[in-house]
C-alpha cells in the first residue's frame, strides 16, 4: 500500500468541473489511495464491493450515491468491486466555486450547509439515490452550461433529501508512508475478518508492534480506538443486513461478529442512536415511500 497520492483534477475544456462516466476500469482507476481538494460526487448505477473512505469501510451496491469531502483519502470504487459488471459516474468540483455561487445567489445559500455536512462524507440512501442518480446520468449529454445548471439542481436535491447518512470520515493524521501502510493493513484485517473475533493484541502482532504502541498509534492517527472502529464497521454491516434480508436481529448480530446479543444492542444504539428493530422498521417504511 502506498501513501495517499494527491490527484490533480483538471476540468474538461469549457467546463468548471470534472465529470467522468465509466463502464469499465482504466489505469486511472487503480491509483487506489488518493485525495484531492475538490468535493467528489460518486454514483454507482451498477456494481458491488467495498468502499474505503478515510477510516470508514463499508460495502457499496447498485445505485449507491456518495459525496466525499475535500482532502479525504479514499479509494477508487473500481478497486473494491466484487463484480465485473460495474459502472460509475464521478463529478469533482472545487469547494470555492460552489461557495462563490452560494454567496452570490440567495437561492443557493443552503448549499453551504450541504458542503459542511459533506466534509466528513455523505451517503444518500433509499429512493432519493435513484432519483438523483437519474439526474446525474442525464448530465452526460448536456452542453457545458446546461451541465452546470443540472449540477446545481442535483446538489439542491441532495440538500433537500431526508435520506442523507453522514459517514463520519475525517482526515487521517498519518505523517509517513509507513503509517499509511499500517492503517491500510488494519482496515483490510477488519474487512476480511469482522465476522470472527479480532483482538487488539492479534492486530498489533500482525503489525509487529506491542499492544500499547499499536493503541497509541491507532488513536493518534485515526482519532478512534481499534475496538470502536471494528464495532462501527460491524454495525454498518448489520444495517445492510437489516434492510436487505429478513434475518432475525439475533442472527444478524452473530453474523456480523458479535458473540453477545446485549453487546450488539448496546453498540448499535451507540452508533445509530436507535434499536436494530426500530432502524429496520423506520428505514423500510422510507424505502416504500415513492
Amino acid at each position: 500500500m502506498n501513501k495517499p497520492r494527491l490527484e490533480e483534477i483538471r476540468p474538461q475544456p469549457q467546463s468548471s468541473f470534472y465529470m467522468l462516466h465509466q463502464k469499465r476500469p482504466t489505469p486511472r482507476c487503480f491509483d487506489f489511495w488518493h485525495f484531492h481538494p475538490e468535493f467528489e460526487l460518486v454514483y454507482v448505477p451498477r456494481g458491488n464491493g467495498v468502499r474505503y473512505i478515510d477510516t470508514n469501510i463499508s460495502h457499496f451496491q447498485n445505485g449507491d450515491l456518495f459525496i466525499i469531502g475535500p482532502n479525504i483519502p479514499h479509494n477508487t470504487f473500481y478497486y473494491g468491486r466484487t463484480t465485473d459488471d460495474s459502472e460509475q459516474y464521478i463529478i469533482q468540483i472545487g469547494q470555492e466555486k460552489i461557495e462563490r455561487i452560494a454567496e452570490t445567489f440567495k437561492e443557493f445559500r443552503q448549499l453551504k450547509e450541504l458542503l459542511t455536512a459533506a466534509e466528513t462524507g455523505i451517503c444518500i440512501e433509499h429512493g432519493s439515490k435513484h432519483d438523483i442518480g437519474s439526474l446525474i446520468s442525464e448530465m452526460m449529454n448536456r452542453k457545458p452550461a446546461l451541465r452546470l445548471l443540472k449540477l446545481f439542481e442535483i446538489l439542491g436535491e441532495i440538500q433537500r433529501s431526508p435520506h442523507k447518512i453522514n459517514l463520519g470520515a475525517g482526515k487521517l493524521v498519518a505523517s509517513t508512508k509507513g503509517d499509511m501502510e499500517r492503517i491500510r493493513k488494519v482496515l483490510d484485517i477488519i474487512n476480511d475478518g469482522y465476522q470472527n473475533p479480532i483482538s487488539t493484541r492479534s492486530v498489533a502482532k500482525e503489525l509487529s508492534m506491542t499492544e500499547t504502541s499499536f493503541c497509541r498509534f491507532f488513536v493518534g492517527t485515526t482519532g478512534k480506538t481499534f475496538k470502536t472502529m471494528l464495532n462501527e464497521f460491524r454495525i454498518q454491516r448489520a444495517c445492510n443486513l437489516l434492510l436487505n434480508t429478513n434475518l432475525k436481529v439475533n442472527v444478524i448480530s452473530i453474523r456480523v461478529g458479535f458473540n453477545s446479543i446485549p453487546h450488539f444492542y448496546k453498540s448499535f444504539n451507540n452508533v445509530i442512536a436507535t434499536t436494530p428493530t426500530l432502524y429496520r422498521k423506520k428505514n423500510l417504511r422510507k424505502m416504500r415511500v415513492p
